[in-house]
Formats: C-alpha cells, sequence, structure tokens
C-alpha cells in the first residue's frame, strides 16, 4: 500500500523509475524529466495533456482520460516539489499515475 504522507509517495514513485517512459530521461529528485510525446497514449491525450501547459491549478485539471481523480492529485503532490523544474510536469504527472496503476481510457 502506498503510503499517503509525500516522503513515502516520492520514495515509491523513485522505485518505479526502471518501468516505462523515463528510462534514460534526466533525472529531477526522484523522478525522470518524462516528455509527453514519449508517454503511451493515443495523440489525442497527448494533446489534452499539452493544453494544460505547466500551471498546477490548470483548468480542465484532471484531463478526461483519467479515470481515478483521487490518484491523479496523489500523483501530482509526488511530482509538485520540483515543478518548475521539469519540462513538462504532466508528463511526469502522467507517468507517475500510470505507474500507481492510474486507468488511462
Amino acid at each position: 500500500m502506498i503510503s499517503k504522507d509525500d516522503g513515502g509517495m516520492r520514495a515509491w514513485a523513485g522505485r518505479q523509475l526502471g518501468m516505462g517512459p523515463g528510462r534514460g530521461a534526466a533525472r529531477i529528485g526522484d523522478l525522470p524529466d518524462v516528455r509527453i510525446a514519449d508517454l503511451p497514449i493515443s495523440e489525442a491525450a497527448k494533446r489534452e495533456l499539452a493544453a494544460l501547459g505547466n500551471d498546477v491549478a490548470a483548468p480542465g485539471n484532471p484531463p478526461s482520460m483519467i479515470h481515478d481523480e483521487a490518484t491523479w492529485e496523489r500523483a501530482k503532490d509526488a511530482v509538485r516539489k520540483n515543478w518548475d523544474k521539469y519540462s513538462e510536469p504532466y508528463a511526469v504527472v502522467m507517468h507517475v499515475y500510470e505507474n500507481m496503476g492510474g486507468a488511462v481510457g
């Protein structure tokens, strides 16, 4: 079970780095600097994610493809500490969300 505290979330996400997008990406803190283009999601989903920009409180957040808003918020919390350092922070959130078992569709 994932701890709800921020430290536990970062540690869990850090253990997931060897999976999927982010392998070989520059690391910031515990997470890779994942790019939207690298995510295994549809082109429409990539456009929707890109439209959020870099604003942590962007309108349309979470995107319509997200099925579990609570998990999405936990993924955002894991990224929040270094939010401004990521090129595309919502790509990193998506990476963490999927590794937390969040469904995309």
